[in-house]
This record gives C-alpha cells, structure tokens and sequence, in this order.
C-alpha cells in the first residue's frame, strides 16, 4: 500500500531530488524547481505518496490566474519515479499512473474549499505525457482549451471532466493506505 504525504511544505524531500535529477526530471530535481512558494501563494499545496518510506511521487495544485480567478491547475509538478507504482498493467484511461489516479482525489478536495470546479491541467508539447493527454481526452476525462506559452514554454490546457474522472475512480481498487477523498 501507498502512504499519501498531505503537506510536503516540511517533508525532506533531498533524497526524492535527487532520483529526479538521474532521471532527468528538471522541474522536480529541487525545491527552488517546485516553486513552493508560488504555489502557496496561490493557494496550493503539494501531496506526495510514499512506497516504503521513501517519496516516489509528487503533484500539487495552486490558483491558474493565467485563465481566470476561480481556475485552479492540478498535477503542478506531478512526477511520478518510474517503476514504484504498485499497480501493475496497462489502462487507457492513465489510472496507471499513481500521481492520476491517488493525488487528484486529493487535490479536488482542496479546491473544493474555493468553490471552484473549472479544473485544468498541461502539458508540454513535446513530452511524452501530453501524447497520453490526448489520448484520455478521447474518452472525456480532458478536453482541449487551448495552447499558447507559458512560462516560455509551449503548452496545452486541458479542462479537467470532474465527473468523468470520480466516476471511473470509483471503479478501482484502493492502493493507499488512507481512503481517497470523494471515491
């Protein structure tokens, strides 16, 4: 089972920094990279979930300003060291991956305290995970806002489908020790 971390702000995080770095994961190789500050500035936080005792995932969500005042940007820095999810297997809908299917249950619960459900979250055009984004958007869980630059770089600003994302959840197993919120 996964321990989910609710508040990474004073969670030792040297040891996680440093698997990202020999992964080559540049916006989660330091504390300066995950803009702590900024994300509690816009009324965020980061959660983390450990696979025993060590940090082998992180995501947060703050304020989206750039989109309108009531939006919020889930999966903020969400990375994910490969090969420590205890789920196994494939899944068309991303639940394979921990960050998507354990920490954004958290996350809409916090965003729940600013009565907002305009949801979003990006990608790079050129990673990897943007190829999966278009992909779950397919089947409803995103849909395509737009695409411009952002803190210079090229990005996609997916809306998030609340609804479809709670009930597929609710389908699967609990992997963490602690029930996720709204499932």
């Amino acid at each position: 089972m996964l321990n989910v971390i609710n508040n990474l702000y004073d969670y030792n995080m040297n040891e996680y920094y440093v698997k990202c770095r020999i992964h080559g994961y540049s916006n989660n190789w330091s504390e300066d990279r995950y803009n702590f500050e900024r994300v509690k500035e816009y009324d965020g936080n980061f959660w983390g979930l450990e696979s025993k005792g060590s940090l082998i995932a992180t995501a947060g969500c703050l304020r989206f300003p750039e989109i309108s005042t009531n939006a919020f940007r889930i999966q903020y820095r969400g990375c994910e060291l490969p090969h420590t999810d205890i789920k196994k297997g494939l899944s068309r809908s991303h639940f394979n991956s921990s960050t998507f299917r354990e920490l954004i249950p958290y996350q809409l619960e916090w965003i729940t305290k600013y009565n907002s459900d305009e949801i979003y979250l990006t990608t790079n055009l050129d990673n990897k995970n943007h190829r999966a984004m278009t992909l779950i958007a397919k089947q409803g869980f995103l849909s395509l806002h737009s695409t411009e630059q952002l803190f210079g770089v090229e990005q996609a600003i997916w809306r998030f489908n609340i609804d479809k994302y709670i009930t597929e959840r609710k389908k699967l197993g609990i992997y963490t020790i602690q029930r996720p919120p709204l499932i």
